[in-house]
């Protein structure tokens, strides 16, 4: 790939003009005074910690929180002490080498003279280490500053039996490319990147480095308790374990489209998000922008079949993602009507599956014109499990329908994938769909159907649904629509007959 041609003089000059004007320390922090933790991430709520050396490698600078290690059996200690001689080994062998081919700045900042240093310290719940943008300043400058290029890891993890070498090697690969994207933006460019691209690249990092072709891949660690896509929001970032299993999901996806290259490349340049996606695409003469890749992802979710369209489908991962959606039931042998009104924020998804459903459906989608998705997806599913993808289409019009026949007997489900998009900055909108449920009327051939009058018609089911006013914040609601049926024939006899005898004997 192109990127800045690592010149040594250039280089050299570069970080000298970064480390005058920003304060930044690249030496190893003062490990005789107490360091200067996350409180909140902290299993112990501490916001201070003394630490002690463990391990020096190569590049890597190993420290222990001393309170924690003083509670660890011998068997314990010789576990971290083992992993900590892995982790100098792998990243010094594997993670070094191939992240230098693709970010040779990274040179000027790690080296055998300017290690990383790596802080064991137990932490909350799903927390599995992080970094400290305040340590890239001169604790003279900053006085929370510990004064050094840092990873805080979560020690808990190295003795958790269920935490394979390769995914404890993932943790670390994320959070030592948040400090390569903090080098790269925040100090090289003076800008913030956008906390989605940000993640997806250091989510994507585990594939790059080979830690997804085992059964203990990192993958399947993120994917172990399932994803939820009824609500997908990946640009206005929410932090969630599904937003984690998203976003790497939607990294490979992106890759095995365009190469790594637009991953790593996207650190080159001022521009961040989305911007910095589509800067790639266009100089490289791709006639697709993010909106329409991100389409694509959002369908590849449901159908992933390559061999219906290869921008459709993981091609480079086995994965199996059930169907998503909050279902919405229709009956099956009434007539019913069903409305939904709903928002989405930019860049957000909400998937929306129909079950059941009568003889003929007719189903309205309303769409705005500031929304630069013009086409909104919905796909079909036969009674085999087979899928059909088409579009609603608005280009003349904000409203459009279509109408299924035989519905019930060709089809078991049906799901449309509302999705909004504008240009406007914290933009949003109120979506809205509409469906008529209907049963054919059996006629006799050569009678003409006859119309009963509107007293005794059998009554149309409606629901009507608002499922959440607050714009971005909306999460669909499960609506079980019921047809009240008529009393039968003997149940009206058995009523009078009861109605009779109570006159004659309460009186």
């Amino acid at each position: 790939m192109k990127y800045r041609k690592p010149i040594i003089f250039k280089t050299l000059v570069a970080c000298l003009l970064i480390f005058l004007t920003s304060n930044i320390s690249v030496f190893a922090f003062d490990i005789n005074s107490k360091i200067n933790i996350y409180k909140t991430s902290d299993s112990e709520y501490r916001d201070q910690i003394n630490i002690s050396s463990i391990k020096n490698t190569n590049y890597i600078n190993f420290y222990v929180d001393q309170y924690w290690w003083s509670k660890q059996t011998t068997i314990d200690q010789a576990k971290v002490a083992n992993f900590a001689i892995a982790l100098g080994s792998e990243f010094e062998y594997n993670i070094y080498p191939k992240l230098i081919k693709v970010l040779p700045n990274i040179t000027s900042w790690i080296s055998y003279n300017q290690k990383l240093n790596l802080v064991l310290t137990p932490m909350n719940g799903s927390i599995q280490g992080y970094i400290r943008q305040e340590d890239f300043n001169s604790q003279t400058k900053t006085n929370t500053s510990n004064g050094g290029t840092i990873v805080y890891f979560n020690a808990n993890n190295i003795l958790n039996p269920s935490m394979s070498n390769t995914i404890l090697f993932s943790f670390f690969a994320h959070e030592f490319m948040h400090i390569i994207t903090f080098w790269e933006k925040n100090i090289y460019y003076s800008v913030s990147e956008d906390t989605w691209l940000e993640e997806l690249r250091s989510e994507y990092l585990a594939n790059y480095l080979g830690y997804n072709k085992s059964s203990d891949s990192y993958l399947n660690f993120r994917l172990q308790n399932g994803v939820s896509l009824t609500d997908i929001n990946l640009v206005n970032w929410n932090n969630a374990n599904n937003s984690y299993s998203l976003i790497n999901l939607f990294g490979i996806y992106l890759v095995q489209r365009y190469s790594s290259d637009i991953v790593f490349s996207t650190l080159a340049s001022k521009a961040t998000g989305i911007d910095s996606i589509n800067n790639y695409l266009a100089k490289h003469g791709f006639k697709e922008r993010f909106k329409d890749i991100y389409q694509d992802w959002v369908i590849a979710n449901v159908l992933n079949n390559c061999d219906l369209n290869i921008d459709y489908c993981y091609k480079d991962i086995d994965v199996q993602i059930n169907i998503p959606g909050t279902s919405f039931y229709l009956p099956m042998n009434n007539d019913s009507v069903l409305s939904i009104s709903d928002s989405l924020a930019s860049y957000q998804t909400k998937y929306q599956k129909i079950v059941g459903g009568s003889d003929n459906l007719e189903l309205t989608l309303e769409n705005t014109k500031n929304n630069i998705y013009q086409k909104i997806p919905y796909i079909l599913i036969d009674k085999n499990n087979q899928k059909t993808l088409s579009f609603f289409s608005f280009n003349t019009t904000t409203e459009q329908k279509v109408i299924f026949k035989n519905y019930s007997k060709s089809y078991a489900n049906i799901i449309i994938i509302p999705m909004f998009a504008s240009n406007a900055e914290n933009a949003s909108q109120i979506f809205k769909w509409n469906i008529n449920s209907t049963k054919s009327l059996n006629v006799i051939p050569g009678t003409k159907p006859t119309t009963k009058p509107s007293t005794t018609t059998k009554p149309i089911t409606k629901i009507t649904t608002t499922t959440n006013p607050q714009f971005g914040t909306a999460t669909p609601i499960i609506i079980n629509i019921t047809n009240p049926t008529k009393p039968s024939f003997f149940s009206k006899i058995s009523s009078s007959i009861l109605s009779f005898f109570q006159r004659i004997f309460l009186r």
